[in-house]
């Protein structure tokens, strides 16, 4: 069975509403009428968010969410997105879990797994975003192991149903701007890294993976998509500084649909 396979270009802050605007409409018209073999995804900023997917609606280009926050009827998240907002204007993806939500914002695994938990709810699929910032393997392991222990609550009463979510690990020393004259990772060190997750969840966790993608988040660009994507392991990717010109990001498409089209 070929698994989900799913890009998001990530946007953050970076896009002004209305540069938001121009490139979604772009996208949509670039990209209309075409059959792609993926989930082809812009993730704009809260502020632009509803107004960005009522542009994609109806097209070959999803808008996701970056982030939300868990219902507390006992409690009100001033700044915060709700869930009933994602549900009213359409969004039907939601990222959870990005390092610079647990970095910057103090984000525990504990809000993660409400987030995932209530995203499943209502039926919006999440994205959730791992990652750790050393090379060391061992070092590594222990940390991803601690975050999808933490996510997933596999042992627990209500452990998340991961084929009913992606898992996109991001390696914070992959990211161009941490590495300055160092290299990225070559295809089959992404190999390696995907292979790492995988037996975490399914040795450690206990989990099947069979149905859940696994996409790659490390400064994924024109330059490396092709061999990224041309791994087996990987199933999609979060594209940031690449995904900020339609040239770029629609590049990446395009050799995601020629790859996966093989």
């Amino acid at each position: 069975m070929v698994k989900r396979r799913i890009i998001v270009g990530v946007w953050k802050d970076k896009l002004m509403p209305t540069e938001a605007l121009k490139q979604a409409n772009e996208l949509v018209s670039m990209y209309k009428g075409k059959n792609l073999l993926f989930d082809a995804c812009i993730a704009p900023s809260p502020v632009a968010l509803s107004a960005v997917n009522s542009i994609t609606s109806n097209s070959s280009i999803s808008t996701v969410a970056q982030d939300v926050h868990w219902p507390d009827p006992k409690r009100s998240f001033i700044g915060s997105t709700s869930i009933p907002m994602l549900k009213e204007i359409g969004i039907k993806m939601c990222m959870v879990g990005h390092s610079e939500r647990r970095g910057y914002f103090g984000e525990t695994d504990e809000d993660i797994y409400k987030k995932l938990s209530a995203l499943i709810d209502a039926d919006i699929f999440p994205i959730l975003a791992i990652g750790d910032d050393v090379e060391v393997v061992s070092e590594r392991k222990e940390i991803l192991t601690r975050q999808l222990m933490g996510a997933l609550k596999p042992d627990s009463e209500k452990p998340i149903d991961i084929s009913k979510i992606a898992i996109a690990y991001e390696p914070v020393w992959a990211i161009s701007t941490w590495r300055s004259d160092a290299p990225l990772p070559i295809g089959t060190e992404v190999t390696e890294m995907m292979a790492l997750v995988d037996s975490i969840l399914t040795e450690t966790c206990k989990l099947n993976t069979s149905s859940t993608p696994l996409l790659y988040g490390g400064s994924v660009a024109p330059k490396n998509a092709e061999d990224y994507f041309s791994q087996s392991n990987v199933d999609g990717a979060l594209v940031g500084g690449a995904s900020l010109t339609v040239e770029s990001l629609s590049t990446v498409f395009n050799i995601a649909q020629q790859i996966w089209g093989d």
